[in-house]
């Protein structure tokens, strides 16, 4: 089973769009490196807490930022724009990035206040007519050039959960996407059976290591989704501690109740479960994962997660890092931190070794001081974190440090590491 990401560029409390972005873009690597196959921008317009206005923009962003993971829309709302723009927009891309670039469409026109704003120059009952001159366009079938000329097309998807527009997927021949949306006041499970043929399954899913973190994580997307102002009762993304203090009313628990009847939330075996519930009704192909819950390290867990179910099978997800010499190794949710060979050499035989008393490191703390053949210094820590363990069998035999097997030579075992700085240092 394929697994790809569907992001909407999320402003988590006490952040800004600057850092959000940034944030999206290593969410990207991160999924290049766990295995996804794509890695879509979600379009939203008057919504402070996302940063994925232009999609089209980021698109090229992102592809600048990573090496294979297709990129692309999810989707542009095309009935704002003119199907020549796009065009030239969707040209420009494939250009830069050839074979990488994935273009989803929807046909929503938003609030009425974006409609004006935007200008758009259409309505529902065009939407047909304007995939087919943006196709037409790309495929030189007007009598006007695009400007520049492609040979080989990107990938093109419709997006939404309607039969009406599977339907008009296939008459026009782009692949289809069915979004399993929190909003739509409809039994998805029997949605998804009208359609013969889903190519990708979009869903917002929450998972967690337990299901009880899970439950919390969602309690940020059910205040969310009671959508007051026009999703703008709240300014950045809902964190824990603000959905744990909000104050529902009767009518809006029982929105809550039915809103989670279209989520999938839980820990590995119960996702896993109503995910494969899904994919067996649809047949789709391809997974496309929502994961909007609060902060990037909890966005980057859930890729983890949903990697080892799908992608990775059992096999943990491992990481490989380098700063100062040091290697560090993430693996689930523990760095664990060692020489290179570099610097064994550059020291020589270790004789002597004094771990650090702290159970919390900052950056740049001590982990310990050592005596060699050639020095006598201390190794610094290249991240924060929590000591969960400390090679004491060194302490005894200080040339185990320096050693070529990895089970020997490790210095410390940190967890409670954030990850975008892990994320920073040079790779292996």
């Amino acid at each position: 089973m394929k697994l790809s990401v569907l992001d909407y560029g999320v402003i988590d409390s006490g952040k800004n769009a600057n850092i959000a972005l940034k944030e999206t873009c290593e969410l990207a690597k991160f999924a290049e490196k766990l295995g996804y196959n794509r890695f879509w921008l979600a379009e939203h317009h008057n919504i402070s807490a996302f940063s994925t206005s232009v999609p089209e923009i980021l698109i090229s962003y992102i592809l600048a930022n990573t090496k294979n993971i297709r990129v692309g829309s999810g989707g542009i709302m095309a009935l704002h724009y003119s199907p020549y723009k796009i065009a030239e927009i969707i040209n420009t891309l494939q250009t830069l990035y050839p074979n990488r670039v994935d273009i989803a469409f929807g046909n929503t026109l938003g609030s009425n206040k974006v409609h004006r704003a935007l200008k758009s120059h259409f309505e529902k009952n065009d939407y047909e007519k304007v995939l087919k001159d943006i196709r037409e366009y790309i495929e030189h079938k007007k009598n006007i050039s695009v400007c520049p000329s492609i040979k080989e097309k990107p990938e093109f998807f419709l997006l939404s959960n309607s039969e009406k527009t599977y339907e008009l997927s296939r008459k026009i021949d782009f692949k289809y996407t069915f979004g399993v949306f929190p909003y739509m006041p409809v039994d998805m499970y029997e949605e998804v059976k009208k359609i013969e043929n889903v190519d990708m399954l979009a869903c917002f899913v929450v998972v967690a290591e337990t299901n009880e973190l899970a439950l919390e994580f969602a309690k940020c997307l059910d205040v969310w989704m009671l959508g007051k102002n026009e999703f703008n009762e709240f300014k950045t993304y809902p964190s824990v501690e603000e959905a744990n203090k909000y104050i529902l009313t009767e009518n809006e628990k029982q929105k809550v109740l039915e809103n989670r009847k279209r989520m999938i939330i839980g820990d590995v075996k119960s996702v896993k479960k109503q995910l494969d519930k899904y994919v067996s009704i649809s047949n789709a192909k391809e997974l496309l994962i929502i994961p909007l819950v609060p902060n990037i390290e909890n966005r980057c867990k859930s890729l983890e997660i949903l990697a080892n179910m799908y992608i990775n099978k059992n096999k943990m997800i491992k990481m490989r890092k380098i700063a100062n010499f040091l290697l560090i190794e993430k693996n689930d949710d523990i760095y664990t931190i060692s020489m290179t060979a570099e610097l064994q050499d550059d020291i020589g035989t270790i004789g002597y070794i004094e771990f650090t008393d702290k159970e919390k490191l900052e950056f740049e703390d001590i982990i310990l001081d050592l005596e060699a053949s050639k020095t006598v210094m201390a190794i610094l820590s290249p991240l924060a974190g929590t000591i969960v363990e400390k090679n004491e069998a060194a302490i005894l035999k200080p040339t185990l440090l320096n050693s070529e097997k990895p089970e020997e030579n490790w210095l410390v075992k940190l967890k409670d590491v954030d990850f975008s700085e892990f994320e920073k240092l040079e790779d292996e």
